[in-house]
């Protein structure tokens, strides 16, 4: 299979597995090293300029079985524990709860010293700066203005100025109120510096209150004990403790209220009975006097007395169950458990007066008559009694209501902050830093399709001369260029064959130097034209030290830059463009006129001469071919500098007068297929590509890697 076949079949595959991947990793260390620390500075900076966050908690406790009320001791036992709980909770984040607190604390209006963004706090808390105060007793804006942002200016420890949303500003007095179509403000003291600005927001209790319940929280200590905390998150230590404490006591207060009003519904309800009751036991005994007088001898027998202390016993038990259900209608529907129990314990007493009734049926007619007057006047004396005896205990109830609720611990600030959690912040930096630059390295290798290994260009077919490694010497050259971090820049500092001629980029031109010799043997002539698929591959670099090399062995050389566009070997040299190539071709000058004597013996130099429109019908004159065919007989080797093959036609032009042509291509930069690419052109037009050399080869742990996987060893440049 040619060189041709052979890229064209694939010329696009890289196998990649996890080792390969790993040791990339380990190629970009110090760039992952340097993005970890500059994320663990991150957190550092992020966890600095964050506000610190404390939480306060309380304790308070919930007794159900301290009731008042008509219901007794019913409702506790048949109630859910539970359900109790989650009301209570409900409760204490009502707006009759929280919205009591914004207004007694003012949390409707905020007001915040103006600094500069992201990194304001964090200054101030470094050079411990007190944050200026201003005290404001009322603040009154349109309706319009809600929820909107006013600043208010120190000009003076007496005086401020106040700038509404839409720019419009007015100044103020301490102490004094200030009025207005849009406010109304009353600033009661100032204790900050004049230039100092605040920004004030007046919201609208409703949002205070929701802003308030996201940082506030209710939780039951434990399972049925009736103990729950509060907690309250905020960036005032003080300020959360006293919002915390004022939850409290409005909580306990409104409990208070509730009880003394459940208490007066109960006293309302028998002050309304007692009357009617009173005016029911007058009229029973009037007509059980009544009958005792028309019957003088009539009397109870002992059954009729134990049929009516029952009789009596049931209708009382009715009539307290009448009381309850008049207050538990209040609280539940009849579905629930509470209600359906009294019912069914008012069922059996229905029952029990049934049976009674059936008893008294049986009995003589004056004896059942007797016996229903006696009957309803115990029965009535029973209700009136315990009314009165009820209404005693309302009303010392009422006098004396302490409610359900009780604080077990007033409101305490930890002395820590809970939040940021710095450690871990800084954690969390440090491993998204190291995620993240992992993750470019990994997507940057996947991407990245440059050549980054000979044995890639030799699995492919073509002949690779010589790895030559990054010079360390020259950094800011061509030959210097570091890929994937800076463009090349244009230039040399001079040969690094003279320079430094120990340098293992010398070293491996020397290999070339010895390959190129023996590729000539069979060669029409002893031209050798060195070309690259794109500029920056390093090719004057190797072109230049190459020559260099050559003469360094005892042989005359030549060297010519046939770059007539935008050759730049004349640098390499310290001369100038021209006059040059393009001069000889155009008839101008003759060689020996633009021929330069180099520093290195034996070598010698011709520029790419002044600028011309037409390179390419200069290279295809007679005039270039005859002027190869003398140097050929004049030099043991005549070296061509070639524009690159992709960018321009002259390399092909060039390269039928080579009897070896060389191709550079840049590690890491040029790809397989602008490998494949410039071998295709270059044998469309007739010309042979020998081999290539890989120039800029930098050691990195993937290519070793790579090597002992496919049991592939290239050239190891090192020093003896």
């Amino acid at each position: 299979m040619t060189m041709q076949q052979r890229l064209t079949s694939d010329s696009g595959e890289r196998e990649l597995d996890l080792g390969k991947l790993l040791f990339s990793l380990l190629d970009h260390k110090w760039v992952i090293i340097l993005t970890v620390l500059a994320s663990f500075l991150l957190g550092l900076v992020y966890v600095s300029c964050t506000t610190p966050v404390y939480r306060a908690n309380a304790l308070i406790q919930i007794d159900k079985n301290n009731s008042s009320s008509l219901l007794g001791d019913l409702s506790n036992i048949l109630s859910d524990k539970s359900m109790q709980s989650g009301a209570e909770v409900e409760i204490i984040k009502s707006r009759m709860v929280v919205g009591q607190t914004v207004q007694e604390l003012g949390l409707d209006l905020r007001v915040k010293e103006k600094r500069l963004p992201l990194i304001g706090n964090a200054i101030a808390r470094l050079f411990n700066l007190e944050d200026g105060k201003i005290a404001i007793s009322r603040l009154v804006i349109d309706g319009t203005f809600t929820n909107t942002q006013l600043t208010l200016a120190v000009l003076s420890p007496t005086t401020y100025q106040v700038t509404l949303s839409e720019g419009h500003s007015v100044n103020g007095e301490v102490g004094k109120l200030l009025e207005n179509d849009a406010l109304t403000l009353l600033v009661s003291d100032i204790q900050a510096e004049p230039g100092t600005v605040f920004r004030i927001e007046k919201l609208q209790v409703q949002t205070a209150v929701e802003s308030l319940l996201q940082k506030f929280s209710v939780a039951d200590k434990g399972k049925d004990t009736g103990v729950m905390q509060l907690t309250y998150e905020g960036e005032d230590p003080t300020l959360i403790r006293k919002v915390l404490d004022s939850i409290s006591r409005n909580y306990l207060q409104q409990n208070i209220d509730w009880k003394s009003e459940e208490a007066e519904r109960s006293l309302v309800f028998v002050n309304d009975q007692l009357p009617k009751i009173r005016a029911s036991l007058n009229e029973a005994e009037d007509k059980l006097n009544q009958f005792r007088q028309k019957n003088e001898s009539v009397d109870l027998s002992l059954e009729a007395k134990s049929v009516l202390d029952t009789m009596v016993n049931v209708e009382a038990g009715l009539n307290e169950l009448t009381f309850k259900e008049a207050e538990i209608s209040k609280l539940y529907t009849r579905e629930h458990p509470a209600y359906r129990a009294l019912n069914e314990k008012r069922k059996t007493l229905i029952q029990e007066r049934n049976k009674l009734n059936q008893r008294v049926e049986s009995m003589p007619g004056t004896q059942q008559e007797i016996l229903r007057l006696t009957r309803d006047v115990e029965s009535t004396q029973q209700v009136y009694m315990q009314l009165l005896n009820k209404q005693q205990e309302l009303k010392i109830s009422k006098a004396s209501t302490v409610g359900h609720v009780r604080i077990v611990d007033n409101a305490v600030t930890e002395t820590k902050p809970v939040k940021p959690k710095k450690a871990l912040i800084v954690v969390v930096f440090v491993l998204l830093g190291g995620m993240l630059s992992c993750a470019l390295v990994l997507v940057k290798m996947l991407f990245n399709h440059g050549i980054q290994s000979a044995s890639e260009l030799e699995t492919h077919g073509v002949n690779v001369y010589a790895n030559i490694p990054l010079s360390r010497a020259q950094q800011g050259p061509t030959h210097g260029y570091r890929p994937r971090f800076r463009k090349p820049r244009r230039g040399s500092d001079g040969l690094l064959a003279v320079k430094d001629p120990a340098d293992l980029a010398i070293e491996a031109l020397r290999n070339v130097r010895t390959s190129v010799q023996f590729s000539m043997i069979n060669a029409d002539n002893n031209v050798l034209m060195i070309s690259g698929p794109t500029p920056g591959v390093g090719k004057t670099f190797v072109t230049s030290n190459l020559a260099a090399v050559f003469a360094q062995s005892g042989q005359r050389v030549l060297l010519i830059d046939c770059d007539m566009r935008r050759g730049d070997s004349h640098k390499t040299f310290g001369s100038n463009s021209a006059p040059g190539l393009s001069d000889v071709l155009s008839g101008v000058r003759l060689p020996e006129e633009v021929m330069l004597k180099t520093e290195v013996e034996g070598l010698d130099f011709i520029s790419r001469g002044s600028k011309c429109s037409t390179p390419s019908e200069l290279l295809m004159h007679p005039r270039f071919a005859d002027m190869l065919t003398t140097f050929s007989a004049q030099y043991d080797m005549v070296l061509l500098d070639s524009p690159p093959i992709l960018a321009v036609a002259d390399a092909a032009i060039i390269g039928k007068h080579a009897g070896c042509s060389l191709l550079v291509a840049r590690f890491e930069s040029n790809s397989l297929k602008e490998v494949d690419a410039s071998i295709r052109r270059f044998m469309n037009n007739g010309v042979t590509i020998n081999g290539a050399i890989l120039n800029g080869t930098v050691e990195r742990y993937s290519n070793f890697y790579e090597y002992g996987l496919h049991h592939h060893y290239s050239y190891d440049d090192r020093h003896d």
